[in-house]
């Protein structure tokens, strides 16, 4: 075959596969470029989350956010604290409510002060499951759907060298901008010639990304070194957590690497976890790699560093990857070029679409009467029903995600409390039915493990104005559960789960929902 027709057959393919994944393309090419910008777009919504930067070196310290949070929510347990990069916004704290619900709590970058909590379910993380995984539910077929969405990377791929293949001498069309003067089709060809050719850079960096992706997918990861466990201890936080341990943590990680600067701290999960403070150290920016030292909470020894030269493999381009994916290689500038490019990404798809409308309006045969998008459609053959399914599929679960019906039953932990032995805290168990909002009644179960009791009665706990015993079970040696509802308060909303063993003794066990947010 000529070089003419190997060009001809690469085009026809180019054509093809344009025009049967402009949908799912379009979807991508949209949320991508949206997430660049969806916490200015979450501001939007919520203006508090709107901040001035704080002078030089009067940023708030993490612990003075921790304390600031765990103040005004004491119910609550915080498990990250994210200092913003960007000055114009609040840092960010990631909470579970006393109710077992996630949100964000957003502070100023300055004081620590409270500004405003958002739903941890925001526009971001919606964005996000739509652009990784079209919001397939579920982790199997979640993984199985962002496998699939990465795999779109060998398409895109194929579409930019193809088309550069295609396009003769491409070089020299740099600046070549399209006339009317051609007529529709070729005025529409031009621009999608010129978008594909500023665009190419851009488009070879997410197709390769995302092939990447598609192979953390599948489990090829890379190895990235661990951490040391901490000193034993019975919970998972340490009593006496407070703003002046967690200084001294930081000041600890902070003398570990040179130049470090943390801008994330993990809590400990877990009793055999440290104090994580990650961030980018001795000059390191996006494309080399942040760095996470963990620190021991109890004895403040350092667990261990985990930077760029502890990662092998797939893992050790993982950071210049992300960076260059999600448009953070260079801040500011990096990030508004991104959502240009993304843009003209969508401008992109579009002119492809309206070529191949106006060559179809002329070839023999062409039904006259057929409008733009009929033309467009019937140029999708048998597989537009797929891509009608597939909009369709996105629609629905959107719907799902975002309506009322997608409030989940979430599970409650007893209220810290180092008198409690770890057979009732583990086998005592609440869960509340729907997120707790003031105004309404809440509806909550209590699951027993076995052996623990023979019966059990709920109290109200809540200071000033409880209402006594709110429900009874009996014969619960062998575990079991029991229901009960009670009003949403105000303020505390507390239950004391009390405990009839079999040779008579009792036990509470306290659960602290704390007050409603919203």
């Amino acid at each position: 075959m000529s070089a003419r027709g190997v060009r001809s057959l690469l085009f026809r393919l180019h054509k093809w596969l344009g025009l049967q994944l402009i949908i799912l393309f379009a979807i991508l090419f949209a949320t991508g470029t949206l997430l660049v910008v969806s916490d200015e777009m979450e501001a939007l919504i919520h203006p508090q989350i709107w901040a001035s930067a704080p002078p030089e070196g009067g940023a708030a310290s993490f612990g003075e956010i921790y304390d600031s949070v765990q103040a005004a929510y004491p119910a609550g347990t915080i498990w990250v604290v994210q200092r913003q990069p960007q000055p114009w916004l609040a840092d960010r704290t990631y909470l579970t409510t006393g109710w077992g619900e996630k949100v964000v709590v957003w502070t100023d970058p300055a004081t620590a002060e409270v500004r405003t909590v958002t739903a941890d379910r925001d526009l971001r993380a919606v964005l996000r499951d739509l652009h990784d995984s079209l919001l397939v539910p579920g982790r199997t077929p979640g993984r199985l759907a962002f496998i699939a969405v990465a795999a779109t990377g060998w398409f895109l791929l194929y579409s930019v060298i193809s088309g550069l293949i295609a396009y003769r001498r491409f070089w020299k069309g740099f600046f070549r901008w399209p006339t009317r003067a051609l007529g529709q089709r070729g005025y529409q060809g031009g621009l999608h010639r010129l978008l594909g050719l500023w665009g190419s850079v851009f488009l070879l960096i997410i197709s390769l990304s995302s092939i990447y992706f598609m192979a953390n997918g599948l489990g090829f990861m890379g190895r990235e070194a661990g951490f040391a466990p901490a000193a034993p201890r019975e919970t998972a936080r340490p009593a006496g957590l407070d703003a002046a341990l967690l200084e001294k943590a930081e000041a600890t990680a902070r003398d570990t690497l040179d130049g470090f600067r943390p801008t994330t701290l993990v809590v400990p999960g877990r009793a055999g976890d440290g104090l994580r403070f990650s961030g980018y150290a001795g000059g390191n920016g996006a494309l080399r790699g942040d760095s996470t030292v963990s620190v021991d909470p109890l004895s403040l020894a350092v667990l261990g560093v985990v930077g760029p030269a502890q990662r092998s493999g797939l893992a050790a381009i993982r950071a210049p990857i992300d960076a260059l994916h999600f448009g953070d290689w260079s801040g500011v500038v990096s990030r508004a070029l991104w959502v240009v490019f993304g843009l003209a990404g969508l401008w992109l798809l579009l002119s492809g679409a309206r070529v191949h409308v106006a060559r179809s309006a002329h070839l023999p045969g062409a039904d006259p009467a057929l409008g733009p998008w009929r033309r467009f459609a019937r140029g999708l053959g048998l597989l537009r029903w797929a891509d009608m399914g597939l909009v369709a599929a996105v629609l629905a679960l959107l719907v799902l995600d975002l309506g009322p019906w997608s409030a989940k039953p979430a599970w409650i932990a007893p209220a810290a409390d180092p008198r409690l032995a770890a057979a009732l805290r583990d086998g005592v168990s609440l869960r509340i039915d729907k997120p707790m909002r003031a105004g309404t009644s809440m509806h909550l179960t209590v699951f027993l493990a076995r052996d623990l009791a023979q019966a059990a009665a709920v109290e109200d706990g809540s200071g000033g104005g409880g209402t006594g015993e709110l429900a009874r079970a009996e014969d619960l040696g062998d575990g079991g559960r029991f229901g009960f509802s009670a009003p949403v308060r105000a303020g505390d909303n507390r239950f004391v789960v009390r405990l009839t063993r079999a040779d008579g003794g009792e036990a509470d066990v306290v659960f602290d929902l704390g007050a409603p947010i919203w």
